[in-house]
């Protein structure tokens, strides 16, 4: 039976992670790594050309040698992904013994951090976890929850974060109740528009602290 799980999104930016590996798998980690601005080293004796590339370029740093447990130490966060599943172990062991979370390749049992499957559209992300059970059941949920939601997510997150900064509790809600999601999803940005600034305008109108009936 599947221990329960917590969901949590974290703030990578200029934080250091590991990846143990250097490979195919290592790779997709080492790219979302850096979109989350993580500070990111690598440690295996061999690497795929992206990964020498990106180390090239300054933007990750590649240790050119087998995993070693005092590779762990300031990191705060690690990824195990080698071809060797006895360096996976020892790896995880390791991180459990010093405390950072870590994340083992198609090893959920000998991991705390599980990856979910994520849709993204701007500044909104979706994550779907099956706790481990199933990668490819959570690539399939998450394909079918992509396909629910409304086109242009990203720019109703960003006027969202505009109607927030700008005016009252409730306001956010209020623009949703007014069916700007429908207006983007159509396409139909002008009209979007219009109840946006519809709802600051009342915001402005009304005395501070009050809310509509």
């Amino acid at each position: 039976m599947s221990r329960p799980r917590y969901p949590v999104f974290l703030d990578l930016r200029d934080r250091p992670v590991l990846v143990v590996g250097a490979g195919r798998v290592a790779v997709r980690k080492v790219r979302g790594l850096l979109e989350a601005g993580a500070r990111v080293r690598v440690v295996a004796p061999e690497a795929a050309d992206e990964i020498r590339g990106l180390a090239a370029e300054g933007r990750l740093v590649w240790v050119c040698r087998g995993f070693k447990p005092a590779d762990l130490e300031g990191t705060v966060l690690a990824f195990v992904a080698t071809s060797d599943p006895a360096v996976n172990r020892a790896a995880a062991a390791a991180a459990r013994a010093r405390g950072v979370w870590a994340n083992v390749a198609d090893d959920p049992e000998a991991s705390n951090v599980h990856v979910p499957a994520v849709v993204r559209q701007g500044p909104v992300t979706v994550a779907v976890s099956t706790g481990g059970a199933s990668p490819e059941l959570a690539a399939w949920l998450r394909d079918r929850v992509a396909g629910a939601l409304p086109r242009r997510l990203g720019d109703l997150a960003e006027w969202a974060r505009e109607v927030r900064q700008r005016a009252q509790p409730g306001a956010v809600a209020r623009l949703l109740a007014r069916g700007v999601a429908d207006d983007l999803d159509r396409g139909d940005r002008e009209a979007a528009g219009r109840k946006v600034s519809e709802v600051l305008a009342g915001a402005a109108e009304r005395p501070s602290g009050t809310e509509e009936p």
